[in-house]
């Protein structure tokens, strides 16, 4: 047993919540009563307010009092000290000295329990059946994964001006377009530069060449405010969400945390940043993705993530997981890996058509299923993918209204 004294400065810290993580390792059952329940209430998670009304306000006054931030290593060394001395064997050889101490500092921790699988299943099912499951617009990813896979990081590849920036752009706004809050954080453009690639998608008759002149027709000028009224609405609906130059690690953790988004795209990895002063590319690269999965996985939201792919693969002619860039990282801390690539005929040249060109797009890792591969149309002119007529596939992605 250890000094009354003691334990109620322990318990005064743990009350003021300080130093609850020594609640794995000190020895409550050698606690007095009532100090021994009150430190099990305490380990359990109950607050003050819960305590004084399980224990009395008194009582915990009483024990707020010995609050002594000055004494508590102290006491805390006495007390491991005076468990350890009571618990040694006699005449100790170095050895046993040795084993002692381990085996002691082992059973200070909480011993692991084997999960309630079945019950832990039965949650899980329960959750899925309450969320709605929102589709993407692409009909290999609808198909294969089933939604914008939320809790989980989708690593989206591609060489440079393949179309991995457009295609993530489209599943991000169409998402919104189905009510969905989407986060859109260009790192490579600005925000007028993103809304540009909007206009160019849903205008028909204004080019590129147009809205960087600035010099519009009255036509013109019709179409481009009907899809700004559309972003507008879904802007003040707080269900699209352009923020520029957001790329610490931190800043985009703590804005997903207060605005809880559906779905989230950084665009891209490689101009993402973090506090710590790495080395490497490879070990940044290393940090924001482990990041990134536990952000998904902690708020409940899907991260969408652009990648270059490496060199290695334009000198090869060949596209794949393999070639993402620092790929160890990367493919380990995706769930989901989209790889876009140029389509190739038998001869190996690419296939073109005359409103856009074709690319293979590969569903190259899903944690949560079947891979595959599929062609799809993208009009770069439009910044616009058009899923192919498929057996069993019906274009989606324009039939949904703003």
């Amino acid at each position: 047993m250890f000094y009354e004294e003691s334990q109620k400065i322990i318990l005064a810290s743990w009350i003021h919540s300080e130093h609850l993580e020594d609640t794995k390792f000190i020895p409550i059952s050698e606690f007095t009563e009532p100090y021994k329940e009150i430190a099990e209430a305490i380990k359990g998670g109950s607050d003050l307010i819960g305590l004084q009304r399980k224990f009395g306000a008194k009582q915990i006054a009483d024990l707020v009092t010995n609050y002594a931030p000055i004494l508590y290593e102290s006491n805390l060394r006495e007390i491991l000290k005076s468990e350890m001395l009571r618990t040694i064997p006699g005449d100790p050889t170095p050895d046993d000295l040795k084993r002692h101490a381990e085996r002691f500092r082992r059973d200070w921790y909480d011993k692991p329990q084997p999960a309630d699988a079945p019950t832990v299943y039965l949650d899980e099912l329960h959750e899925r059946s309450m969320e709605e499951h929102v589709s993407t617009g692409i009909a290999l990813i609808d198909d294969k994964v089933g939604s914008i896979c939320k809790g989980r990081l989708v690593v989206v590849g591609a060489r440079p001006s393949v179309g991995k920036s457009a295609f993530t752009l489209q599943v991000a706004f169409d998402v919104a377009r189905k009510g969905k809050r989407v986060l859109f954080l260009p790192l490579e453009m600005s925000a007028a530069e993103t809304v540009d690639r909007l206009v160019m998608r849903f205008s028909s008759s204004v080019t590129y060449s147009d809205l960087r002149r600035g010099k519009l027709s009255a036509g013109q000028h019709k179409e481009v405010m009907a899809v700004l009224d559309s972003i507008s609405q879904l802007q003040n609906e707080r269900r699209f969400l352009i923020y520029e130059g957001v790329n610490e690690i931190s800043r985009i953790r703590c804005l997903i945390a207060d605005l809880k988004p559906d779905l989230v795209v950084i665009d891209q990895l490689s101009q993402v940043t973090t506090e710590n002063a790495l080395k490497t590319v490879r070990e940044r690269y290393v940090e924001v993705t482990r990041e990134l999965k536990a952000i998904a996985l902690a708020e409940r939201t899907a991260i969408w993530l652009p990648v270059q792919m490496n060199r290695e693969s334009s000198k090869t002619g060949m596209v794949s997981i393999d070639y993402l860039k620092e790929s160890g990282s990367i493919e380990e801390d995706a769930d989901v890996v989209i790889i876009l690539s140029n389509a190739k005929d038998e001869q190996g040249r690419f296939i073109s058509e005359p409103d856009g060109r074709l690319l293979d797009i590969e569903l190259a890792k899903n944690r949560m299923g079947a891979c595959g591969k599929e062609m799809i149309k993208f009009n770069a002119a439009r910044f616009k993918f058009i899923n192919l007529v498929q057996e069993g596939f019906e274009e989606t992605v324009e039939n949904v209204p703003f």
